[in-house]
């Protein structure tokens, strides 16, 4: 098991793990901010609002940073890190007053319904290694994740954009019997499965070099712990796409959520694995619904 994250552990012990939810999501959907980075952001500044770099403030919104602005640090790929500036730290260029959703997150609106079709949905799991199908599994049942024995066949594409037949042994299946609104929870939900790594690892999909296909081995952990990691998953895509978010009461150990329940590697098992998720979306071109601004 690997060490408690010091940025996740501080979210925690200082009761921020709702206002991570919200603000997380206003900075993927504004800017495509990773989860983890408005975690760091956040142990900086709490109760920060729109942060930008440099050169997106320049570019984009024609302003600069002040003289006395304190710079703040975000994880970057491929390099070790990059400085943000919170909104109220720039100044425009016109003299323009800066934007009200930039000081005041909760004057942003997401959108409630999502904007995926199913075949949307099979191309996201397909061009990362998994199959996608349905079955009427009768009332009771919304879906699964499964590891199963016949691999079947997918069509996808490779890093470099090269077709690609693979031969996978994860798949996810939904209840036929549901509408999409319906199914999008339990899509979540076992997301998060497979993401947090509690399926046994497949080679034939995790030795490709497919883009965002590196799953975790996790498999070991207890059964509840594993509901609640997929859980916790689910909320958190929920949250970032602006949707009400409900526990599932009929999954064992999560009926009675308690956020104070969550330890620093489930919550960063979980962010990691609903970060992963909306990657995905880019990869095979999915944007998330931009909401609306009240001013």
């Amino acid at each position: 098991m690997k060490p408690n994250d010091p940025i996740i552990t501080y979210i925690i012990k200082n009761d921020m793990l709702e206002d991570l939810y919200d603000y997380a999501a206003y900075m993927w959907q504004m800017s495509g901010l990773s989860l983890y980075n408005s975690a760091v952001l956040m142990v900086q500044r709490p109760g920060i609002g729109f942060a930008a770099s440099e050169t997106t403030w320049q570019r984009d919104y024609g302003r600069i940073i002040k003289p006395e602005a304190r710079p703040l640090l975000i994880v970057k790929p491929f390099t070790p890190l990059d400085i943000y500036y919170e909104a109220c730290d720039t100044h425009s260029l016109e003299g323009k007053p800066l934007r009200r959703w930039m000081q005041q997150p909760k004057s942003f609106e997401l959108p409630s319904m999502p904007p995926f079709s199913k075949e949307e949905l099979m191309l996201v799991l397909n061009s990362h290694g998994v199959y996608f199908g349905e079955q009427d599994f009768g009332e009771r049942l919304c879906g699964e994740m499964i590891y199963q024995k016949t691999p079947m066949p997918i069509d996808c594409r490779g890093k470099k954009g090269e077709p690609l037949r693979l031969y996978t042994h994860y798949a996810m299946i939904l209840n036929s019997r549901r509408k999409l609104t319906e199914q999008m929870p339990t899509f979540f939900h076992e997301i998060g499965h497979l993401l947090c790594g509690h399926l046994p690892q497949d080679e034939a999909v995790t030795g490709k070099d497919l883009p965002g296909c590196k799953i975790p081995k996790r498999n070991e952990i207890p059964h509840e712990q594993k509901e609640y990691e997929a859980e916790l998953t689910c909320k958190m895509i929920m949250k970032a796409f602006g949707w009400q978010y409900t526990p599932d009461k009929s999954i064992e150990g999560v009926a009675d959520m308690d956020e104070k329940a969550v330890t620093p590697v489930m919550l960063d098992t979980a962010m990691s694995a609903a970060n992963k998720f909306l990657s995905w979306l880019s990869d095979t071109k999915m944007t998330a619904p931009m909401g609306k601004f009240t001013a």
